[in-house]
């Protein structure tokens, strides 16, 4: 216990003169020699997973620890929470990407499109 607080008062130590020598946060140096440490995907589904062409399918997802996200196939930056309604032409992959400092983390969800019946 005495050597983990110990490192951990000289790394912050070397943080705060970093930080004071580039102009900028003690944490901002902290967060970037640590990375995120808590960049978590929690979620990220489609419900249905397969749709008939013409129908909507909705992509929710939860994140946490993350400074943007974005989700592919022209989706775009989302807010860290959320859901929302697509409608694919045909079978899609969906990738949620989400970045924290130098972290990324990824997921992908299928969404299947079958032909319309007439």
């Amino acid at each position: 216990m005495i050597r983990s607080c110990s490192l951990s008062l000289r790394l912050a130590l070397l943080a705060g003169a970093v930080a004071a020598t580039l102009g900028c946060s003690a944490l901002d140096v902290l967060k970037n020699l640590t990375g995120s440490g808590n960049l978590s995907i929690k979620t990220f589904t489609a419900d249905p997973t397969q749709v008939v062409a013409g129908s909507n399918t909705t992509l929710s997802w939860d994140v946490s620890g993350a400074d943007s996200v974005t989700i592919d196939q022209g989706v775009g930056t989302v807010t860290t929470s959320g859901s929302k309604q697509v409608m694919p032409s045909s079978t899609l992959v969906y990738t949620l990407l989400a970045k924290a400092n130098s972290s990324t983390a990824t997921s992908s969800v299928q969404v299947v499109v079958l032909p319309a019946q007439h």
